[in-house]
């Protein structure tokens, strides 16, 4: 039972987690852009 059920769990997590390390390396990204864009004015 408690296999079953943590699998699920550690599957949502890990999925999670890489979401939010793409989510960061998003806008790190992004504020680079408009950083470059705007000393490029």
């Amino acid at each position: 039972m408690d296999s079953h059920v943590s699998l699920p769990i550690a599957t949502i997590l890990r999925f999670s987690v890489d979401n939010h390390i793409f989510y960061e390396f998003a806008v790190h990204s992004l504020g680079k852009l408009l950083v470059v864009s705007r000393n490029r004015k």
